[in-house]
């Protein structure tokens, strides 16, 4: 239990250290290349002739999409990806049934994340499925590791350690879709902002 507690302590502080310098790269990154087209855009935008009612929301919605994205750590959850993989194979060395029920859980997440809009989910009716889904995963892993502390093929140690990386990668995969979603919302945008802009 101590070099449990340890190892974790120290894989939040490298986490910490980690996202730190990735959301002030993935920042200066995003500005370096979005800052340009929004300044073309606002100066096109500000000389536009008439604009229909449609026109205006769209092209001005596009534009509040790319200024929230320059800055937004939202984009960054893409590089995520290997450490979920990485949380997914140590679980599947110390716990693989453990490794099998969060990777069907991840699944469901993703597909979940990738159709709200055409499920015709809110936000808080995403957020608490996903609250919902993290729970009932936690009871799964704790119940199957249950029976098989009984029965001698696994300790107390193990089915911890199981659960918390099945949380972290649930989480992970949960972020990756997301950021993913984000992404192609952002790639529209920046479409229909350059094509206003070489009108």
């Amino acid at each position: 239990m101590i070099s449990l507690a340890m190892g974790a302590i120290m894989l939040l502080a490298f986490e910490f250290g980690f996202r730190q310098n990735r959301g002030a790269m993935m920042t200066t990154h995003n500005q370096r290349v979005y800052d340009p087209l929004l300044k073309a855009f606002g100066e096109k935008f500000s000389k536009a002739g008439q604009l229909t009612a449609q026109q205006y929301k769209k092209l001005d919605g596009a534009g509040t999409t790319i200024k929230n994205m320059r800055t937004s750590a939202t984009t960054g959850w893409i590089l995520d990806w290997p450490f979920v993989l990485a949380f997914l194979i140590v679980l599947l060395y110390i716990n693989w049934t453990a490794a099998i029920i969060a990777a069907i859980f991840m699944i469901i997440m993703i597909v979940l994340t990738a159709q709200r809009i055409n499920l015709s989910l809110q936000i808080d009716s995403t957020t608490n499925l996903e609250i919902f889904l993290t729970g009932l995963m936690t009871v799964v892993i704790m119940s199957v590791g249950a029976t098989q502390i009984i029965a001698g093929s696994l300790d107390v140690g193990l089915l911890i350690g199981s659960n918390i990386l099945a949380a972290r990668a649930l989480q992970g995969a949960n972020k990756y879709a997301k950021a993913k979603e984000a992404i192609k919302q952002r790639d529209r945008a920046t479409t229909e902002i350059i094509s206003f802009i070489k009108q």
